[in-house]
């Protein structure tokens, strides 16, 4: 078993090396863990170190997601408050009935990317003229029917939230997650301790305007569905206390019924779902539930065919991805700045080398 453990670390770390000697990934921080116990913490490339800062893209919306479950459990806002009622400019083009459930969960019939997307980047736009967009703009489908990945549903949920704190979403995740989880390096916006430990995302080519990643503009506009900074041990934590119900180091940050709400599958319980969507795709509040390997459906995009059915996890554009299976309590992050769609392949390669060992080894030499 020893045997076997080892050489399936190695086959992890050679293919994330060889990806590095043909520059496909610059840098990559693979950490694995198990419950509380640190498993395999490896950094390679431009990464300095293991606490290496990258830009995580996608992966900040469960993230933003988390800090508004916790304004669900203050009774600040509820699931099911329809948007409308804390702007009523957006309950036009047949929004009224939008709710947040619907925001949470990639159900609410809003595009991924406004059509003026690259527009508004180029232009350097307030989140305020997105969001002013997004209210105009009609919807894909009527809500809670199907599910399509929406980027300005938690561009609109993010303003909810700084609507009801009268703060920004930095700010908020700030209070509600970052500080009670002790994150060392996690923020919506630039921070100047970032200098020197970023490890840059390369643009690629199929990702609509990711030539503003390395913008100051971009690192400053704290975009909540895809603009922060973190480093894989971060990501880990917030993983880890999901997986203990709640709990970090010992101390409450979520409680219990928070947790069983923000890891079930709404998609299979709103009650006029698509059935042949509720069969292939599976959202908690702001986390990709797998329902099946290799799900071609925003943030779940990366997972490989070995992720374990029932995990939970997200993935981003700039080549990061993260998963936990609750079952085990085996959880990964990797974060690199590869190119996609090059580098996708070597997520999913690395998810199922990683997915196998979670049901084969329960431990791991360091």
């Amino acid at each position: 078993m020893l045997r076997s453990t080892t050489a399936t670390i190695a086959s992890a770390v050679d293919l994330l090396q060889r990806s590095m000697d043909e520059m496909t990934v610059p840098a990559a921080v693979l950490h694995v863990q198990k419950d509380q116990d640190v498993l395999l913490s490896w950094h390679g490339g431009q990464a300095q170190d293991t606490e290496a800062v990258f830009s995580i893209a996608s992966i900040t919306k469960p993230l933003v997601c988390l800090a508004a479950a916790r304004m669900l459990e203050h009774g600040e806002i509820g699931l099911d408050d329809p948007v409308s009622r804390y702007f009523p400019e957006f309950g036009k083009a047949g929004k009224e009935r939008v709710t947040l459930r619907h925001l949470f969960t990639h159900s609410s019939g809003l595009p991924d990317f406004l059509p003026t997307n690259n527009l508004l980047r180029k232009n350097k736009a307030p989140l305020s003229e997105y969001f002013r967009e997004t209210c105009a703009v009609p919807l894909k489908f009527s809500p809670g029917t199907d599910s399509s990945y929406q980027s300005m549903g938690i561009l609109t949920l993010s303003k909810v939230m700084e609507k009801v704190r009268q703060t920004s979403t930095c700010e908020i995740l700030e209070e509600e997650i970052v500080r009670p989880a002790s994150l060392r390096a996690t923020s919506l916006v630039w921070s100047d301790e970032f200098a020197g430990k970023l490890c840059k995302p390369i643009p690629t080519e199929d990702v609509e305007g990711s030539w503003v990643w390395n913008t100051s503009y971009w690192r400053n506009l704290g975009a909540p569905w895809g603009g922060a900074f973190s480093t894989a041990p971060d990501i880990a934590k917030i993983l880890e206390v999901l997986l203990q119900d709640g709990l970090c180091d010992g101390r409450r940050i979520l409680q219990s019924h928070t947790v069983r709400t923000v890891l079930l599958n709404h998609t299979a319980l709103l009650p006029d779902m698509s059935p042949v969507t509720a069969r292939r795709f599976g959202w908690g509040l702001g986390w990709s539930i797998v329902k099946s390997g290799r799900e071609l459906h925003g943030g779940s995009g990366n997972f490989g065919a070995l992720t374990p059915i029932g995990a939970f996890g997200h993935s981003g554009a700039t080549g990061t991805i993260c998963w936990a299976d609750p079952k085990t309590g085996f959880s990964m992050v990797l974060l690199t700045n590869g190119k996609m769609p090059h580098v996708r392949r070597i997520l999913r390669r690395c998810c199922d080398i990683i997915s196998e060992l979670g049901r084969t080894s329960r431990t791991i030499p360091r």
